[in-house]
């Protein structure tokens, strides 16, 4: 996907500009194509701007509330101006999460500078044109400002529309208060026609969460939808696993067919024999891609040849592979799985049933817990017990991913509950035949049946309310499944060598 700065006829860099307090901001466009779709960018490390000013754009999530909040000014207000400075005109604008809801104002004042249309008039242009896709499951997660930052950076919008104060802080606020902040989530669930959660449990907890922005309503009257996430399944199949499934589906346009349930049924057909060869090829690719990968670590740490040669010896391709990959953040719980390394030692030692863990991930800069766990991950892999038995990938991206989530046998996902939204890494290993071993949150909520995987604790699908002792719980049935479940499934096997 190259790059490219977006050019006038001139070569001159097409760009935006924006009015912050006292002085212009000024940003360079730049466009990625992803397939036929165009992806556009904003930078604002341009000649023209502050020193302060370039490095807006450096980062995501800055912890700094002033750069947050102009970084969020950019893509909103910066976003549209860019879609017009490109004479593109969109029918329909989505905010997708809080971020970009400032378009919202932006969307306003062109409507009241070019249409003469009032404040009220705009907003309902506004609102019958924009929908909303909230992501966090937790309030304390969702953006907020406080009154003097958005009296700074909001004072002349708040003049040219001829609106008070306090109507301007009703649009973002929860409760009254000058010590209240301006909600981002707020403003787009009152200002767009439909808004949607990310799976049906984040749907409930989301009109709970939300329902003060409804006084009066009960919580399940609340205009919050829920549209479960999904995945483009192209990105993430095995090229042998397509080839298969091409095949026995007859899967002429996987864009039509892949929702057709009666084509799907076509999957019982695949003899048991070629589905589990195509599987350890698959494993077997991994697992030469990890061994490459932990081989360029072994030169970056110096690791001696005894470590290395040890190391090799105690991969075992016939043992059984869970995977584990995705950010690192502290409700994703990456160290569940060593609660117990005692426990963990006999599991993954055990002489006649193998198991190895590969994990995979990356923790923001700026989160020292994540970053805590990732140290504790990288720990363990150093503990002599768990040498070969539980290894980590470093550099975490999609290629990382793909890799994963094609070659492993099952995929783990221990979650806090409810504070997966939806979750998307158990959703891409399904097509590759790998088998869930996940914690009753997001879509895993709607995906299980009772035969297609595992639940790790209780088994949700409504509604669910944090328990006190759910970290101890929950890994107590993740060893449980894996010692009295998973493990024996995948080592009885039939005459053919197949688990049955």
């Amino acid at each position: 996907m190259p790059v490219q700065l977006v050019q006038d006829d001139r070569g001159n860099a097409v760009q935006i500009s924006l009015e912050l307090p006292g002085r212009t901001l000024f940003a360079n466009i730049w466009e990625i194509k992803v397939g036929r779709v165009s992806l556009y960018l904003l930078n604002t490390d341009v000649p023209g701007n502050t020193p302060q000013d370039r490095r807006i754009t450096d980062r995501l999530y800055s912890a700094d509330q002033r750069t947050r909040i102009e970084q969020e000014i950019l893509l909103g207000i910066g976003g549209v101006r860019l879609l017009t400075k490109l004479g593109i005109k969109p029918r329909l604008y989505h905010i997708n999460e809080g971020h970009s809801a400032f378009l919202i104002f932006e969307r306003i004042s062109v409507l009241i500078r070019d249409e003469g249309l009032s404040f009220d008039e705009a907003s309902e242009v506004v609102r019958g044109s924009t929908i909303f896709t909230t992501h966090t499951p937790v309030e304390a997660g969702n953006e907020r400002f406080t009154k003097d930052l958005m009296e700074y950076y909001f004072s002349a919008f708040v003049k040219r529309c001829g609106l008070s104060w306090s109507q301007f802080w009703e649009l973002g606020c929860m409760e009254s208060g000058d010590d209240k902040p301006f909600f981002m989530t707020i403003l787009a669930l009152k200002m767009t026609y439909r808004s949607n959660a990310v799976s049906r449990l984040h749907g409930r907890i989301s009109r709970r969460m939300w329902r003060n922005v409804w006084k009066g309503f009960h919580d399940t009257d609340g205009p919050i939808g829920y549209i479960t996430n999904g995945v483009h399944i192209m990105s993430y199949i095995a090229p042998r696993m397509k080839e298969l499934l091409d095949v026995y589906l007859r899967m002429d346009w996987w864009w039509k067919d892949l929702t057709d349930k009666k084509r799907w049924e076509g999957v019982q057909e695949i003899p048991d024999v070629v589905l589990w060869r195509t599987r350890n090829e698959l494993k077997q690719k991994t697992l030469d891609f990890v061994i490459e990968n932990i081989s360029k670590q072994w030169a970056r740490y110096g690791y001696s040849k005894t470590w290395r040669d040890d190391l090799l010896a105690k991969t075992n391709p016939s043992a059984l592979i869970i995977g584990f990959a995705r950010r690192f953040a502290p409700y994703k719980r990456a160290d569940l799985i060593l609660s117990d390394l005692d426990r963990l030692d006999r599991i993954l030692n055990d002489k006649n049933r193998p198991v190895h863990v590969i994990m995979a991930g990356k923790a923001h800069p700026s989160d020292e817990m994540g970053k805590g766990i990732l140290k504790k991950v990288i720990d363990a892999c150093k503990d002599e017990r768990f040498r070969g038995k539980l290894l980590f990938i470093e550099d975490y991206n999609i290629r990382v991913a793909r890799h994963l989530i094609q070659g492993v046998d099952v995929w783990l996902n221990t979650p806090r509950r409810p504070y997966e939204a939806s979750g998307t890494s158990g959703i891409k290993v399904v097509v590759n035949g790998v088998i869930n071993f996940s914690v009753s949150d997001g879509w895993w909520c709607e995906g299980y049946d009772g035969t297609n995987g595992w639940t790790i604790g209780p088994v949700v699908k409504n509604r669910f309310d944090e328990m006190p002792n759910a970290d101890e719980e929950d890994a107590h049935s993740l060893y449980s499944l894996l010692e009295n479940t998973i493990i024996p499934l995948f080592y009885d096997r039939s005459a053919s060598g197949v688990p049955e």
